[in-house]
């Protein structure tokens, strides 16, 4: 009875201990919940981001209304300035509508009648007849330039030809391209002193009375030039020294000499008359002493040297007295048979080509033909072989160097005598020296051809001169032509512009309108002025209504970024509340595992190990106590049902030590899953299917699915049901690797359902940090009362 009582008494001691820490576990489920409460708020602010995107959706939205606001006040001011520019037009075109009526009642006042328009109409037909012929008379003038050109150069085709032939016939020599006149006075000259000359007695002073002397003067004194140059690159290139020409030099100059006489003989067409100029081997011997005598004596005077022609002149047995120191002056004329021509220059030097010394003697004849007249034309007379009769003239040229006058000079020496001159000589002695100086031996000359030759040459030379006037005949009316060609196109140009001028002021009467006409213009620009003006007030309109859209759409978005930044605000709050929360629930659920331990230590005392062993499972990370409760979970149950039964029959101390730890072990893990659970969403599916894992069937999953969205009081209590089923099934439920597995489906379920109720209700509870301390709390104490109840059972059996 006294053991009994003793019985009884643990037994009360037991259930006041399970009663403490089960008010203990009920008092800090309280604080838990009210943690919870804080927490959730915090949580359903965040699960609230959805007002976050709503805001930030807005003011999307709102800067898509202010950038169309911002078109349509853009096209608002485009249409204001199409209708300014409207109207600008619209003012122009009515100024110039009232302008062109006020030109036409001015018109209507000066009077543009029907005849002046008539009138003008007969005028643009007269200019344009006009323009007709000016276009006639240029296509003539064309046409006619045209053929003469053609006719040009067939002319000139024909002078070319003919030049060759001339030019083949023999050595080139100069052309004097005498006048009509020239040639005719000449022979007229040459005829009338043949004539005077076949009396046999005559003196020259005779020959400058006559007529045609003076006509003859008048032509040849022109002062003309002959352009001509030895193109022979053999006269080019050899060179002659005026102050000491050698033999073969004059004789060379000499039979140039004479072929130049002869050529512009037959040029004036006397040759026929005149004689033939010839070259003797004496009077080449004559030339070149003369020419010594000058380079030796270099007289200071202008004129014949006396002293070389007399000096000359009686070594070749052509005067009978010899020369002395008193024969040495200059003279204008002189007895001696030589034609003088002198030139200075201060280019000349004593050295020069044979090209040179040809060119020196073509000059000299050229300037005694025609700038004779101050010497009464007696070199021109020698030249043309005035003195011959029709026979021979016997010619010797030779040339000199004059340096006495501070510029260098050259003279050019001409010895020309006739068949009278040499008869002059009557004594033997003088005879004799002719014969011996060769003075009427007369050599070839190769400037001149043949009898045949020279007569062709001379035909050629005819033909030539043809030639030529035709040719330069045609092309005076050529240039004459192309006159009237420039004329034509500017009596064309005057026409046309004539006409374009008429047919404009035609043009311009016909299209004047009259001013009723324009007076109706100028309505319609009127009207057109008024509707442009209405149309810019209307787009003024448009375009404030536009702007004041658009400022109130600006406003609109102000308060929308507002908006948006006091979420973010808000947001930003709620993340950093968050944050030390979990600690807080953290501490808050020590006292109670410390409470639970204490009240299990003071309640068994001998037990105290199992208590501690619960507390520390209680108080281990998530991952650890799911483990321990899978571990505990994987045991077999039939341990804690040997343990009380063996329990039974050994001492109490014993058998509640043995009851307690068997018994505890599961709690324990059921505790600390109930712990994880509450700190994530996702454990907490795994710790109701951890809770549940040792029911028989599978509703033990389907509990913690639902568990997971009820409050965290409510899961706590579902926890501590899950519990006291597993402990009061714990001896007859037996569990394998397959609760594992149910463990882990479970989990995801759970995780889906939480995710998908977390996206459609943001105002979900969820449980919140320190619920398992609370639901540990719980279970232990209702285990230790059914321990407490079922030793006090078995102890009454007894």
């Amino acid at each position: 009875m006294k053991e009994h009582k003793k019985l009884y008494k643990a037994g009360k001691k037991w259930l006041v201990a399970t009663i403490a820490v089960t008010s203990f576990g009920i008092v800090a489920a309280q604080g838990n919940v009210h943690a919870a409460t804080g927490n959730q708020t915090s949580l359903t602010a965040i699960a609230n981001n959805g007002d976050l995107q709503a805001a930030q959706q807005a003011v999307k939205t709102q800067e898509n209304n202010v950038n169309n606001a911002q078109n349509n006040v853009d096209h608002a001011q485009k249409a204001v300035l199409q209708a300014q520019n409207a109207n600008s037009e619209a003012q122009v075109a009515v100024k110039t509508a009232q302008n062109k009526l006020n030109v036409a009642t001015q018109a209507q006042k000066a009077g543009h009648t029907q005849a002046d328009i008539d009138q003008l109409k007969q005028t643009v037909q007269s200019n344009q007849h006009k323009q007709q012929v000016a276009q006639q008379n240029l296509d003539s003038a064309n046409a006619d330039v045209k053929a003469k050109v053609s006719a040009q150069s067939t002319a000139q085709q024909s002078v070319n030809a003919l030049q060759k032939q001339v030019d083949q016939s023999g050595e080139t020599l100069p052309e004097f391209n005498f006048t009509e006149d020239q040639k005719s006075t000449t022979q007229a000259f040459v005829k009338a002193v043949n004539r005077i000359l076949a009396t046999g007695s005559w003196r020259s002073s005779e020959f400058q009375n006559l007529s045609e002397f003076q006509n003859w003067e008048n032509a040849m004194s022109t002062q003309q030039k002959v352009n001509w140059q030895d193109s022979s690159a053999t006269d080019q290139n050899a060179k002659v020294d005026l102050r000491a020409m050698t033999t073969a030099q004059v004789k060379e100059l000499s039979q140039f000499a004479a072929a130049v006489m002869n050529n512009l003989r037959n040029e004036l067409g006397i040759s026929n008359l005149t004689g033939k100029a010839v070259v003797t081997e004496g009077l080449i011997g004559e030339a070149k002493e003369v020419s010594d005598i000058y380079n030796k004596d270099q007289p200071n005077r202008i004129g014949h040297y006396i002293y070389a022609l007399k000096k000359a002149a009686f070594d070749y047995g052509l005067t009978a007295n010899d020369a002395t120191n008193a024969d040495k002056y200059s003279a204008p004329v002189n007895e001696y048979g030589e034609s003088l021509n002198e030139g200075w220059d201060s280019n000349y030097t004593n050295i020069v080509s044979m090209a040179d010394a040809k060119k020196m003697v073509v000059d000299a004849i050229a300037g005694m033909l025609f700038n004779d007249s101050n010497s009464q034309m007696g070199h021109a007379e020698a030249m043309i072989g005035l003195y011959n009769n029709g026979g021979n003239d016997y010619v010797g040229t030779s040339l000199s160097f004059d340096n006495t006058r501070g510029i260098p000079g050259h003279v050019t020496h001409f010895m020309q005598f006739s068949s009278a001159d040499f008869a002059n000589a009557h004594s033997s002695a003088e005879k004799a020296k002719q014969a011996a100086k060769g003075i009427k031996t007369v050599i070839d000359n190769p400037y001149e051809s043949s009898a045949q030759d020279a007569k062709k040459a001379e035909e050629a030379r005819n033909k030539l001169s043809v030639a030529k006037k035709q040719l330069a005949k045609i092309t005076d009316e050529l240039t004459q032509s192309r006159n009237k060609v420039q004329t034509a196109q500017q009596n064309l140009l005057t026409a046309k512009q004539q006409l374009n001028k008429d047919q404009t002021k035609l043009q311009k009467m016909q299209d004047e309108k009259t001013p009723d006409q324009l007076q109706k213009d100028v309505d319609v620009a009127k009207a057109n002025l008024n509707s442009a003006n209405n149309k810019a007030a209307e787009a003024a309109v448009a375009l404030k209504k536009a702007q004041n859209k658009l400022n109130a759409e600006q406003a609109k978005l102000v308060t929308a970024k507002q908006h948006l930044k006091a979420a973010q605000d808000q947001l930003a709050k709620v993340e950093a509340a968050h944050q030390p929360s979990s600690s807080a629930a953290s501490t808050a659920t020590k006292p109670s595992s410390s409470a639970a331990t204490s009240a299990a230590s003071t309640a068994t005392k001998p037990s105290s190990s199992a208590a501690t062993s619960a507390t520390s499972s209680a108080t281990k990370p998530s991952s650890s106590a799911a483990t321990s409760a899978a571990s505990s979970a994987t045991k077999p149950s039939s341990s804690a049902a040997t343990s009380a039964a063996s329990s039974a029959t050994e001492p109490s101390s014993s058998a509640a030590t043995s009851a307690a730890s068997s018994a505890t072990k599961p709690s324990s893990s059921a505790a600390t899953s109930a712990a994880s659970s509450a700190t994530k969403p996702s454990s907490s599916a795994a710790t109701s299917a951890a809770s549940s894992a040792t029911k028989p069937s599978s509703s033990a999953a389907t509990s913690a699915a639902s568990s997971a969205t009820k409050p965290s009081s409510s899961a706590a209590t579902s926890a501590a049901s899950s519990a006291i089923k597993l402990s009061s099934c714990a001896a007859t439920s037996a569990t394998d690797s397959s609760v594992l597995d149910s463990v882990k489906n479970a989990n995801q379920t759970v995780l889906a359902t939480i995710t998908k109720v977390d996206k459609n209700d943001n105002n979900i509870q969820l449980p919140q940090t320190g619920d398992q301390y609370a639901v540990g709390a719980i279970i232990f104490g209702a285990m230790m009362a059914m321990f407490g109840l079922t030793v006090a059972g078995m102890k009454r059996k007894d």
